[in-house]
């Protein structure tokens, strides 16, 4: 009986760190996107204002 218990602990230990670690993955990945969004807006600001010429 106490085996199980053990078996159930691991199973929500398990279930919390998947969680938590799609969470973190999931801001991450937010995060990388709209910086990237920002930087490409910033690149095609300069490039229309002419500070920078397209290669």
């Amino acid at each position: 009986m106490k085996g199980l218990l053990y078996v159930g602990l691991a199973l929500l230990a398990l279930w919390v760190v998947l969680t938590v670690t799609r969470a973190v993955v999931g801001g991450l990945l937010w995060v990388v996107l709209l910086v990237g969004i920002a930087s490409l807006a910033v690149y095609a600001f300069q490039v229309a204002s002419g500070r920078r010429q397209i290669r």
